[in-house]
């Protein structure tokens, strides 16, 4: 599929990208990736893509998104504040990681893990530091709950 109708209207010159633009996802989306039959609009082929993912974007992805009014959903707010999708590749300067994200749970264990693996104590303790610096600190496990009746007087 090419990016132009037969009557030579581009039909992506009201979106903020392009076919081969690279964009990064925000926040973790399902994704439509393929639509099965051009002129079906309720299915298609959607994947979960996650947060940091960089796509470079192929009329195909484009026309995936399409809705039946011929607007294209969620490429025509990329860049804005708060939208699913950033301009550009995700920033190398940022984890893709949060904390309420499983992943970032399994990547700071496993980073806490190594870390208690030192033999070296202050070696250990350094490590422990720097799990603590780049993850932020861990998620709590459990939760007490007290509960307090009145007293009757």
């Amino acid at each position: 599929m090419t990016n132009k109708h037969n009557d030579g209207h581009d039909p992506y010159k009201a979106l903020p990208v392009r076919p081969g633009d690279q964009i990064h996802v925000t926040r973790s989306v399902i994704f439509p990736v393929r639509r099965a039959d051009p002129n079906d609009f309720t299915g298609g082929l959607h994947e979960l893509v996650e947060r940091g993912t960089t796509i470079t974007l192929t009329s195909e992805l484009l026309e995936a998104a399409r809705n039946e009014d011929g607007s294209y959903g969620i490429y025509e707010h990329v860049g804005e504040p708060d939208a699913i999708l950033g301009l550009g590749p995700w920033p190398a300067d940022i984890s893709p990681l949060e904390p309420a994200d499983p992943r970032w749970a399994i990547a700071r264990d496993e980073a806490t893990r190594e870390a208690r693996s030192i033999p070296d104590r202050q070696a250990q303790q350094e490590a422990l530091a720097q799990v603590e610096r780049r993850f932020g600190p861990a998620m709590a496990t459990s939760r007490t709950t007290r509960v307090v009746k009145p007293t009757e007087d």
